[in-house]
């Protein structure tokens, strides 16, 4: 019972010190109770303390280190600018034309490489609407090899209908686009595809 009582008045004794002083470090805390008198193992008992203390758990815990996955070598290759391609969709907005308010969209296209972003607005969200932006796109920066792009029902579409597109061309149109335009290192494929994370 006496070694019971001893032990809760040490205990007691550590946490009102603690909070008088407004949740000192352990060393401090220690020499703080050896200014009135000693504690076998004080060390640890103040340590016991500390650790039931929330503020003081918080405060000494050490975060987590946060594991990144490995980047794809399409983000990590120098090169040409627009090579690789992210695109995605944003708003709608408000703008005025002449003396109404119309609704648009933005097309945001982002190097994969380099980060450099390439925007166009887009009338609505439809596939033929972005079809018209991927034109304009590409006359302005260049055929991409890649194009990464969320699952969006425009995008979806879009795919399907280059796949359909590429599909239907023979061999002698293809023929004609390689003598057209010289070498290409991907010479099966005549317009970019559009991988989809998610998809088969």
């Amino acid at each position: 019972m006496s070694e019971e009582r001893s032990k809760d008045h040490k205990q007691s004794s550590i946490k009102s010190l603690h909070r008088t002083y407004h949740l000192p470090p352990t060393e401090h805390l220690l020499n703080l109770i050896r200014q009135e008198y000693w504690i076998i193992h004080g060390r640890q008992a103040v340590r016991n303390v500390k650790l039931k203390c929330n503020y003081c758990y918080r405060h000494t815990v050490k975060p987590q280190e946060r594991l990144m996955g490995n980047l794809p070598e399409c983000r990590l290759e120098p090169g040409i600018v627009f090579r690789n391609i992210a695109v995605d969709f944003f708003g709608p907005m408000l703008i005025k034309e002449r003396r109404s308010e119309v609704k648009v969209y933005g097309c945001l296209f982002v190097c994969k490489s380099t980060r450099a972003c390439h925007l166009e607005l887009v009338d609505n969200l439809s596939t033929d609407h972005f079809i018209m932006t991927l034109k304009r796109f590409t006359a302005r920066r260049g055929r991409p090899q890649n194009i990464y792009c969320g699952n969006g029902t425009n995008f979806v579409r879009e795919n399907n209908e280059l796949q359909q597109y590429i599909r239907e061309l023979n061999e002698e149109r293809i023929q004609n686009v390689r003598i057209q335009r010289g070498k290409m290192k991907h010479q099966s494929r005549v317009l970019p595809t559009l991988e989809m994370p998610g998809r088969d």
